[in-house]
């Protein structure tokens, strides 16, 4: 890493790392403040600033609270730099250059600015993580008072009773990433295995004449609703509890309630219900997943799990997501062996499924040619899924 100290307009030191501005050439601490007022949750019992650099949004923390501040610094380098150049920290705040050192991550509060991200760069070995950290922060933020209110309507409607058994070995996880145009004839001809669609999927499915085991919507939105309106499924419906709330209550049949981990409401939910507390990902797919493990599948097959594209478009055709994009910068290696793009947050997606996939109870196998490439999957053709 390249670290370089300059003046500001105001007199105050600012720092360069890898060409990339941390702080504003105008007025670093005042720029670094005002960060941190934005993102400050003053329910979090201790915080981690990632990036100590001159110290300036560690100190603007240390003014807002008296909590255990730990700062994470990247290299010897910059800690040299810090301590050649930087002011004396708060006694609440403590330096550390091993993640491992805060074991305890129950209410801590994470702070990564985009500067500090698009300055380490996608090399970086924590690169990935707090990419995805950063991206589950600002969805959350945006969208927490509407979790909220689904959440309260979900749970006055809730009508507990235990999730259906599997009435085979083998379920599909039927996605709506381009290759689901090809794939979905496949489950025209399958047998013996339960079908379980996202959302946004359901109308492409039962165009087919295929009527699935059950359809999984997660998503806050009110334009979720659209996913299920004007069908006449009445068939098994898994919903998050923070789920459109509107959406769930026009579903005429069976519905089964997701707790997603990690989020209080739905633990406490959880825990009255006995309920399992899952690992949904930030996606309607990877919620599933985590369904389909708990409901103790021996096989599991991705349809339309792009996660990425070849062509321009990131969704099947007859799907109700999906856009048209012109250009990414984000490449990862396909099925086929050939390099395909992919979006941001479907990028936060296939991390997800690289590290659950490999330690999965069930068999992981991938039907899509050319979509992304998941660790922990064996990709197979349509001779090989009807075997199965």
């Amino acid at each position: 890493m390249e670290w370089h100290i300059q003046e500001a307009r105001n007199g105050e030191l600012t720092l360069l790392l890898n060409g990339v501005a941390i702080y504003s050439k105008y007025r670093p601490y005042d720029d670094a403040m005002r960060w941190v007022v934005k993102e400050f949750n003053q329910e979090a019992t201790h915080y981690l600033v990632i990036g100590l650099g001159l110290g300036y949004h560690a100190q603007a923390l240390a003014e807002l609270t008296t909590k255990p501040i730990y700062v994470y610094y990247f290299e010897q380098v910059e800690l040299a730099l810090f301590q050649q150049n930087g002011s004396q920290l708060a006694s609440n705040i403590k330096l550390v250059n091993s993640l491992e050192v805060v074991a305890n991550t129950i209410n801590l509060q994470l702070l990564v600015s985009n500067v500090w991200l698009k300055a380490i760069g996608e090399n970086n070995a924590l690169y990935d993580v707090l990419d995805t950290i950063k991206r589950n922060q600002i969805s959350y933020k945006k969208f927490a008072p509407l979790m909220h209110s689904n959440a309260e309507k979900n749970k006055a409607l809730y009508e507990h009773k235990p999730y259906p058994k599997r009435s085979n070995n083998t379920a599909c996880l039927v996605a709506s990433g381009p290759s689901l145009n090809e794939t979905v004839q496949w489950l025209v001809e399958a047998e013996n295995v339960d079908i379980y669609v996202v959302g946004s999927a359901l109308k492409l499915v039962l165009a087919k004449g295929i009527q699935p085991k059950a359809v999984v919507i997660t998503d806050a939105q009110p334009n979720i609703v659209r996913q299920i309106e004007g069908t006449e499924y009445k068939g098994l419906l898994f919903y998050l509890l923070t789920a459109n709330a509107e959406a769930v209550n026009l579903h005429q049949g069976e519905k089964y309630m997701l707790c997603q981990r990690g989020y209080e409401q739905a633990e406490e939910q959880a825990d009255k219900y006995s309920l399992p507390k899952l690992a949904t990902g930030g996606s309607v797919a990877t919620t599933t997943f985590s369904l389909l493990e708990h409901l103790g599948y021996q096989n599991i097959v991705l349809l339309g799990q792009d996660l990425g594209y070849s062509d321009k478009r990131t969704h099947a055709e007859g799907s109700t997501s999906g856009k048209v994009v012109m250009n990414s910068s984000i490449q990862v290696q396909a099925n086929d062996g050939s390099i395909i793009k992919t979006q941001p947050n479907l990028h936060v997606y296939l991390r997800w499924f690289n590290e659950y996939c490999p330690t999965a109870n069930a068999n992981v196998y991938n039907t899509a040619r050319q979509g992304a490439k998941i660790n922990g999957t064996q990709f197979i053709t349509k001779e090989q899924f009807l075997q199965l």
